[in-house]
C-alpha cells in the first residue's frame, strides 16, 4: 500500500532520522573547525610571547656588553690619567716613595702653579 498512512508516517520519520543525522555532523565538523582556530591563535599567541622574549634578551645581553664597554674605557682613561699625574709629580721632583726624598727633601710643591 503505497499510499497509506503508515508508508507516509514512516517515510516522514526516516526522513526527518536523516535530517537530524547530518545536522549533527554538520554542528559536528563546525565544532571541530572552531576548535582547530582556536588551537592555531593560542599558538601564535605563544610564538608571539617567545620572539618578545628572545628579544628582550637580547637587548638586555646588548646594553650590559655596551655598559661594560663603557667600564673599561673609562678605567683605561683614569688609569691614564693618573699615570699622567704620577709623571709629572716625579719630574717636579717627588719620588715615588710616600712623596719625599730619600736622600735630599723634595722642592715639589703641590700648591704651586704648573711650569712654575
Amino acid at each position: 500500500m503505497l499510499g497509506s498512512g503508515s508508508l507516509v508516517t514512516a517515510l516522514d520519520q526516516f526522513g526527518t532520522g536523516l535530517a537530524q543525522q547530518y545536522g549533527q555532523q554538520y554542528v559536528g565538523d563546525l565544532q571541530n573547525e572552531a576548535q582547530t582556530g582556536a588551537g592555531s591563535a593560542n599558538a601564535l599567541a605563544g610564538m608571539g610571547q617567545t620572539y618578545a622574549g628572545q628579544v628582550s634578551a637580547n637587548n638586555n645581553t646588548a646594553a650590559t656588553a655596551s655598559g661594560n664597554a663603557g667600564l673599561a674605557s673609562a678605567n683605561a682613561f683614569n688609569t691614564a690619567i693618573g699615570g699622567a699625574v704620577g709623571a709629572l709629580g716625579l719630574a717636579k721632583g717627588g719620588t715615588s716613595f710616600l712623596g719625599g726624598g730619600a736622600s735630599a727633601p723634595s722642592t715639589y710643591n703641590a700648591f704651586a702653579p704648573i711650569g712654575g
